[in-house]
């Protein structure tokens, strides 16, 4: 029987003068976690940031170590001559007339970014022997020099940003695996760190998959060893409260140099088609059940890495960093001073894989300043990102790439067993053998013998057919393999404990050498499996059996080729990603794929490139849009990159200057640029449609769709009005792939919600769900609600004391004989002087689209009073200079006059809605007025038009993940 523990970490208690005035954003990967700290005390800045100090002195020992290219300079005197030139320099450096260049590398090796006198003595040097060097060697040594500065000057400036990669002092890296250890059990105390081995301390619980766990619907447990199941939300939990903890000690040990307080504010990252329901559980486990104060979650890992390659590109100097931009993009049609560059993020990590298409729109604003343009005169720049659209897939990372090399390798191992097996004089060896080909399937076996090679040749079939394997494909082939070799760990019902250890210890071997293979194979033609890593795998196999190990025959081989076979499907499910986003978004003949940039660890993948560029030259792709399309990756950062990325955008999105400090910095010869990092939130980054086709036109939204902002900080998008039917089930559309559940609702979960809580409550079938409507709405922050009402109309609580103000239209109208209808709604403009037309003005009220319902709709008021009513489709045009909205009536080719109302100060900074009630009475509103709200099911029931409004989450996800390389069942 299964025991259910929820362990949970003390919480983190910061007092307020206690705090660090930065923040840290976290990446907490399916593999690895990183961490980026922002803290602007910091006074001093290295000249040259630390990374790219780092890229440069990489460079610089490449150059002096790699010697002439062969190829290109054939003759023996230009290798003298660059081994003479060394040797010139680093006789005269070190004073020594044997110094050689390896001596100039060591000498080199110690510099920093605070101190990095050698490097750049060097580099002069170089520069200068350059100009007496022949005419090849000159040429090829100044490219090399070129390279080498444009290699540092591609890595991030983060110290100039005040940013700074966590390293982890224990393991002096900037990452950490993401293996949560568990070091206490309540309260809990967690840490990543790697697996420990024969020797050193073993922990009770160490969980692997712990991202997947707290990213299902809802949380999935750890089920450990002794059959407990462990709440994934307490390991969340616990595992940032230990990063914090890491993040303290960073800051401590940085001191004076960063500023004093303990972290409070965290910048969280999640994979980019995590449903609504887990970007809010992951903002309440670390809010609520860790006691952080500030949560944010708004940068999803696609864009967290597009934003770190536009830090990347802006350099340590904007002014500098804008010009290579400028020269870069493309300049767009029709509109002066601006440029433009689509960018196509593909992330693929170590669980996920995360896609972005991004359009960077580079503003020159200088011309607004009104200021002489003479040759010191700086630059006003903007740069508008706006997210046009996102897709990717779980367990589509580099872990799936692995599972494919673990799955090839456990039937290599299994042939080689068998077929020694065969061989072996051992009595018990030969039963054994008899006994586990009897279990074989038929197609594998000619009576009581194995046929050899049909277990690895059935599985390189299988994985060279799709990325569906197991699923779709013979499920018998996967269960002969384990009855060879026993990696199941977990199963229905539980395995007795040592078999259980016996199969994990297995697994994690397995693991480690397809880990290991797969690297070797990005890199090598061939593989060889020696003893040292075959042995120990069959030692665990056949410990406490009564069989003999069978014999070896062989040491495996396995090919690159092969290696390409069996990862290449998920590497073009990957493209076609991509490939169906990028098609789906662009659209017209000047609007073309510029750069497709590729991070992550396994974005990295050598034959991943290959894919892509041959996916998107296929002749189904359009060349117009893809035909010079720039491939680049970042290799040195790859991991790190949402991390840093998420950091920046949250640090620039708070950094704005006010007109008149802008036009001072132009004036004296500065250059500014602010960085739009909101407008990435101003557009639906995906369409949604319902599920099941009960209407004729599904679609709910679609991608690009623009969220009209409201007072308050809450800008969302509302459907048409749907009606209810069974149930309701809205779907995320992904292009390239398969479509996605984003939420659902039943009706009758609902009902029987309502009864537990108020046993007294009678459903009326009559009602459910016959009569009920409902809209679906969703938010700048991809929060995913649905609205529920009695009737075809919702009704709006729309009040005097709500209003700034209230035009009693029925009254001017009567003054001059003419009966108020509520159909002169279409006639009352605003801004309009009367005997003017010319002057122009906006109608108020115009048919409303689909999205925001019906022209005529129901109005209430705090005592319940219901009318007739209409909303104004728009927000009211900003008022004109004199600060007041003139209203007025076109009656019988006249402009009647039917008041004015003196707009708030804030007017530039607020919307402001127009209604009308049958009464006569025209209220001009600091939002959109807001539906009716109903208390809870039965008062939906009891009164026509009251709204429901609940968040609707997407069906639990039962049974184990077949693509899960943890679930105990590979």
């Amino acid at each position: 029987m299964t025991t259910r523990l929820e362990w949970a970490p003390e919480p983190r208690r910061v007092a307020k003068n206690d705090r660090h005035s930065g923040f840290v954003a976290i990446d907490f990967g399916t593999t690895n976690t990183t961490m980026t700290l922002y803290d602007r005390n910091v006074a001093e800045r290295p000249p040259l940031p630390a990374a790219q100090h780092a890229a440069l002195l990489e460079a610089v020992t490449s150059l002096l170590t790699d010697g002439l290219p062969v190829t290109d300079m054939p003759r023996e005197r230009h290798h003298k001559e660059w081994k003479g030139v060394l040797d010139g320099i680093a006789a005269d450096r070190l004073d020594r007339p044997d110094a050689t260049a390896a001596a100039l590398v060591q000498l080199i090796k110690g510099t920093t970014a605070t101190s990095p006198g050698e490097l750049h003595d060097l580099i002069r040097d170089l520069d200068r022997r350059a100009a007496t060097c022949t005419e090849a060697v000159r040429r090829w040594l100044r490219y090399r020099l070129h390279r080498c500065h444009e290699a540092a000057f591609t890595a991030p400036a983060l110290e100039q940003r005040w940013l700074h990669v966590v390293t982890f002092g224990d393991l002096e890296s900037s990452e950490v695996i993401s293996r949560a250890e568990v070091r206490q059990e309540n309260p809990l105390l967690v840490r990543l760190r790697p697996q420990t081995f024969e020797g050193q301390e073993k922990t009770p619980v160490a969980v692997l998959n712990l991202k997947q766990l707290v990213t299902r619907v809802p949380p999935e447990s750890h089920i450990d060893q002794e059959n407990r199941a462990i709440g994934a939300e307490g390991l969340f939990a616990g595992v940032v409260s230990s990063l914090l903890g890491r993040g303290d000690g960073f800051i401590e040990e940085g001191r004076p140099a960063f500023g004093p307080g303990r972290l409070d504010h965290v910048v969280l990252t999640y994979p980019t088609m995590s449903s609504p329901d887990v970007r809010r559980n992951l903002r309440r486990i670390v809010h609520e059940t860790l006691g952080v104060t500030l949560v944010d979650t708004d940068y999803d890992e696609a864009i967290a890495a597009a934003l770190f390659f536009l830090m990347r590109d802006l350099g340590p100097h904007y002014g500098t960093g804008l010009e290579a931009l400028r020269a870069r993009y493309r300049p767009v049609k029709g509109a002066t001073g601006a440029y433009e560059e689509n960018v196509l993020v593909i992330d693929v990590g170590g669980g996920t894989t995360d896609i972005a298409l991004v359009r960077f729109l580079l503003k020159d604003r200088t011309a607004r300043h009104r200021v002489e343009m003479l040759p010191y005169t700086g630059r006003d720049y903007s740069i508008v990102p706006t997210l046009r659209g996102t897709s990717g897939k779980a367990q589509r990372g580099g872990n799936f790439l692995t599972l494919r090399v673990f799955h090839w390798l456990k039937a290599v191992i299994a042939d080689l067993v068998l077929r020694s097996a065969a061989e072996s004089g051992s009595t018990d060896v030969r039963q054994w053998l008899d006994l586990t080909v009897s279990e074989l399937h038929p197609s594998r076996r000619d009576g009581k013998k194995y046929l050899a090679g049909k277990l690895q040749g059935d599985m390189l079939a299988v994985l060279r057919g799709g990325t569906a394997g197991r699923r779709m494909h013979d499920p018998d082939l996967f269960a002969d393999v384990e009855r060879v070799v026993r990696t199941h760990y977990r199963g229905d019902p539980p395995l007795d404990e040592t078999s259980a250890d016996r199969a994990g210890r297995l697994f994690d071997g397995l693991w480690r050498l397809a880990e290991k293979v797969k690297l070797s194979l990005n890199e090598q033609p061939e593989h060889v499996i020696d003893e040292l890593d075959l042995r120990p795998l069959i030692d665990i196999a056949f410990e406490e059996s009564q069989t003999s190990q069978p014999g070896i025959l062989q040491k495996p081989v396995l090919g690159q080729a092969t290696l390409h076979d069996i990862t290449r499907p998920m590497l073009e499910e990957i493209a076609q990603l991509a490939l169906g986003l990028a098609q789906a978004r662009l659209d017209g003949p000047d609007d073309r794929l510029d750069r497709i940039v590729l991070t992550g660890k396994a974005g990295m993948t050598p034959l991943l490139r290959t894919v892509i560029k041959e996916r998107f030259c296929a002749r189904d792709a359009d060349p117009a849009k893809f035909d010079s399309v720039e491939i680049v990756g970042e290799r040195r950062y790859a991991k790190n990159a949402a991390s840093i990325g998420a950091a920046w955008a949250a640090v620039v999105r708070g950094y704005h200057l006010s007109d008149d400090e802008v036009r001072n910095i132009v004036v004296h010869g500065g250059t500014d640029v602010d960085i739009d990092i909101d407008n990435l939130f101003r557009n639906l980054p995906y369409t949604l449609i319902r599920g099941g086709g009960g209407d004729h036109d599904s679609t709910l939204f679609k991608v690009g769709d623009e969220f009209p902002q409201h007072r308050g900080g809450r800008s969302f998008l509302r459907s048409r009005l749907l009606r209810l039917g069974d149930g309701l089930t809205v779907q995320r559309v992904v292009y390239g792939g398969t479509n996605q559940e984003w939420g659902s609702f039943k009706w009758e979960n609902a009902l029987v919600d309502q009864q537990r809580a108020d046993p007294s409550f009678e459903i009326n079938r009559t009602i459910w769900p016959a009569q009920i409507s409902a809209q679906v709405e969703v938010d700048d922050h991809q929060e995913l609600r649905l609205h529920l009402w009695r009737g075809e109309e919702p009704g709006y609580l729309v009040m005097d004391r709500d209003a700034i103000e209230v035009v009693h239209m029925a009254d001017r109208l009567a003054d001059q004989d003419i009966a108020f209808g509520l159909d002169m709604a279409e006639r009352i403009t605003v801004n309009r002087p009367t005997g003017n037309d010319d002057l122009g003005g906006s109608r108020v009220f115009t048919t409303h689209d689909s999205a925001a319902g019906p022209f005529f709709q129901r109005f209430t008021d705090d005592s319940g009073r219901s009318v007739d009513g209409v909303i104004s489709g728009c927000p009211l045009p900003d008022p004109p200079r004199n600060g007041q909205w003139a209203f007025f009536l076109d009656q019988d080719e006249r402009s009647l006059e039917l008041g004015t109302v003196t707009a708030p100060a804030d007017a530039a900074y607020t919307s402001y809605w127009a209604t009308l009630d049958e009464t006569g009475s025209l209220r001009i509103h600091a939002e959109r007025p807001d539906y009716w709200k109903a208390r809870d099911v039965a008062d939906l029931q009891d009164h026509s038009g009251k709204v429901l409004t609940l968040d609707i989450s997407v069906r639990p996800q039962r049974g184990v993940d077949p693509d899960d390389p943890y679930n105990g069942q590979q």
